[in-house]
């Protein structure tokens, strides 16, 4: 009695595969060219070359925001994979479609880990397409990695096994990231947000394709979407105000100032539509949340809204100066009993009459001066100084000024301009009452939920 053991390469003669893939069955035949054998027993095992991607493909997601997922807040996705199978993985590609009730945010693709030791990591390709190993196709609406060593602007490259025998191919993590902001619009909660990465590749002895589909590691469900819940905010009215200086002696030129321009500032979170979690909210000085909401305004370069500057450039006496104060009800809920008190500045006096020229709010006292402007529901009308019927006053030197001027209600040296906003409003008379003014739900939206306050004062 022998007993043979052999390792071969089942090929024929023409170097294909004898027992190709997919295949479920063999014939196997007994041959010899000499001594004459009697076979007891025949094994065999036949051993499978095959890369393995979606063993370890897990996808997390973090609010960058913190707390609970509210509408508009900003998610960040970390994909993760590695190759767990005894084949190098070809041609990589992952790809991720933007889940629903969500919007991708633009240059947030990051590659965080890679095998290849000619990318520079961490990597930030641009959104464009063609021209790096990522990108963001807005017709799909989906992000593209791919990924690997000889990776480039449309192949994916090679992610080898994870062989302790093979220099280089230990631990070869892939992390890739990208972020989302959750869509305002959602009005029903809880609204899920369900999102699940695919990969694409092939082997490199069998040349065969293979895919898989992320996995939630928070569950214990294999290849499970990754998903989270946005919950209905609690009740959080935010009236946010910007000033700038809009004229001075009536004109939106001063030198070589531009008065008309848009001029943000870059250390001011509540001034552009971008969301800067950084800068905002952060107590005591910024306590309230960013907004993307205000009206004819594009992230922060450009706006048709907040117009004027934050420096005016030079005035001397006898100049008129004209300060407007933009507001916008960007909170979660409506911003009840809204008012806006603004003091006239040191060295300068009130201009009683600079609006008397322009369409009188109602309720007014008839004939009475008019030095402020009110912007608000699409209309712009001037309102007296006087505390009568209209919703608007100025409160001269040495008056008692409203609770809503803060400090030292009696401490009223130049003079204060107070307006009650919103619908339900009362007159700056004996109840003097902020109205209702709406949260916006998108720039512009309700007409009701932004507009500005102006007056003009005299440099002494």
């Amino acid at each position: 009695m022998a007993l043979d053991i052999d390792i071969v390469e089942a090929r024929n003669t023409s170097g294909n595969a004898i027992i190709p893939n997919a295949a479920t069955s063999a014939n196997l035949q007994f041959t010899s060219t000499g001594d004459v054998y009697y076979p007891t027993a025949f094994f065999f095992s036949v051993q499978v070359y095959q890369p393995v991607l979606d063993q370890n493909f897990n996808k997390t997601v973090t609010d960058v925001n913190g707390g609970d997922v509210l509408p508009g807040d900003i998610l960040e996705y970390t994909i993760t994979y590695q190759n767990t199978g005894n084949d190098s993985a070809t041609n990589v590609v992952l790809s991720d479609p933007i889940p629903t009730n969500a919007t991708y945010e633009p240059n947030s693709l990051r590659i965080i880990t890679d095998p290849d030791p000619l990318l520079t990591t961490p990597a930030t390709p641009t959104d464009a397409l063609n021209d790096d190993r990522a990108e963001f196709n807005s017709a799909t609406n989906r992000v593209v990695f791919r990924s690997g060593v000889g990776a480039n602007a449309t192949n994916g490259g090679v992610v080898a096994f994870d062989d302790p025998n093979v220099p280089g191919a230990v631990n070869d993590t892939v992390t890739v990231k990208f972020r989302v902001r959750v869509n305002s619009s959602i009005s029903s909660f809880p609204t899920p947000i369900s999102n699940q990465a695919t990969i694409n590749y092939n082997g490199l002895f069998s040349g065969r394709s293979f895919s898989g589909v992320s996995n939630n590691p928070a569950t214990p469900t294999l290849s499970d979407p990754t998903i989270v819940q946005v919950v209905q905010p609690s009740a959080n009215p935010n009236l946010l105000l910007v000033k700038r200086i809009t004229r001075i002696n009536g004109s939106t030129t001063n030198g070589s100032v531009n008065l008309a321009g848009y001029d943000p500032d870059a250390a001011y979170p509540y001034d552009d539509n971008v969301i800067e979690p950084s800068l905002a909210p952060d107590p005591p000085t910024y306590p309230k949340a960013d907004t993307d909401k205000w009206p004819g305004t594009t992230g922060a370069s450009s706006s048709t809204f907040l117009l004027g500057t934050r420096n005016g450039g030079q005035a001397k006496p006898g100049d008129e100066v004209e300060y407007t104060i933009y507001f916008l009800s960007a909170g979660t809920n409506p911003a009840n009993s809204a008012q806006i008190c603004d003091r006239v500045p040191t060295f300068q006096t009130f201009v009683p009459n600079a609006f008397s020229a322009d369409p009188d709010a109602p309720s007014g006292g008839v004939g009475a001066s008019r030095g402020i402007l009110v912007q608000y529901n699409g209309q712009t009308l001037s309102y007296t100084n006087d505390a009568d019927g209209d919703t608007a006053a100025f409160y001269p030197p040495g008056t008692t000024l409203p609770a809503v001027c803060g400090g030292v209600l009696t401490d009223n040296p130049t003079g204060a301009v107070v307006v009650n906003l919103g619908t339900g409003a009362t007159s700056n008379g004996s109840t003097n009452l902020g109205g209702t003014v709406p949260n916006a739900t998108a720039p512009g939206t309700p007409a009701t939920s932004f507009g500005f306050v102006r007056f003009r004062a005299k440099v002494k």
